[in-house]
């Protein structure tokens, strides 16, 4: 066929109403892979990926996804004031590290890039987090609900190891936008994420309930059909576009 063709020519039955009640995990599970989304949640289909796969590595290596999971781990560890000679038995009863020497070295090659993130992100880290904030909100016949989490009272703080990916920016917006849906004054509606590559500031946005209720009905349209939205792919491009702003800090006012 023509490179132009839909992969997915006809749309599927309407859902029922019940898939107006929407979880905020299931909106970001959304946009992050949207048409991913429609696969699972309609069709059933489950898409065998990359690290589902069958390891073929060398067993004194890790795989992507083993070295992501364990620079995760130590971050945490990290960010909770564990020493790294503390935190290496831990890590060794996993199974995930190649035994003896070899399993050290992979161990201080990891906690290495682990520092170095660990000292960017000390700069900007909160001193104290507030509680998790559950929320319920009503737009365009849908119903959001969740909770929001990295609440400070200077607003919403999270951040990534690893570079700065459109599906999730995607989660951060959404996220910050329901921080300007919910009443809250002992929290400013502000949000900043910290990635390997960039920091993100978002301000506080005017009408984040008709953004959202725009996301929701496009969320609606996805449950249908495959929507022509590729987060990452888009980003890249976004990022092409904008190469010329030399600013270590991108700023977000609307959508």
């Amino acid at each position: 066929g023509s490179t132009d063709e839909n992969w997915f020519e006809n749309s599927l039955p309407e859902v029922d109403e019940t898939w107006r009640t929407v979880s905020l995990q299931s909106l970001i599970k959304f946009y992050r892979h949207p048409a991913r989304f429609l696969l699972q949640e309609r069709l059933g289909l489950w898409l065998e990926t990359d690290e589902q796969q069958l390891e073929t590595r060398e067993p004194f290596d890790l795989d992507g996804l083993q070295a992501w999971a364990l620079r995760q781990q130590l971050l945490h560890y990290k960010l909770n004031k564990n020493d790294a000679l503390e935190v290496l038995p831990l890590i060794q009863a996993t199974g995930v590290l190649p035994q003896g020497s070899v399993g050290d070295l992979v161990f201080n090659e990891q906690a290495a890039k682990v520092n170095v993130f660990a000292e960017k992100l000390s700069d900007q880290y909160p001193d104290s987090f507030l509680d998790p904030v559950a929320f319920e909100l009503t737009i365009n016949n849908f119903t959001l609900s969740g909770q929001l989490e990295g609440l400070t009272n200077e607003g919403l703080f999270s951040y990534r190891m690893g570079k700065a990916k459109g599906g999730e920016l995607l989660a951060v917006w959404i996220r910050h936008l329901i921080l300007n849906c919910i009443n809250d004054n002992n929290v400013s509606r502000e949000s900043n994420w910290i990635t390997e590559d960039k920091d993100y500031h978002f301000q506080a946005v005017k009408d984040a309930d008709v953004i959202l209720g725009d996301l929701l009905e496009w969320y609606w349209q996805g449950l249908q059909q495959s929507l022509p939205l590729f987060p990452n792919t888009s980003f890249a491009f976004a990022k092409a576009s904008l190469k010329g702003n030399k600013t270590e800090s991108a700023t977000m006012s609307a959508w």
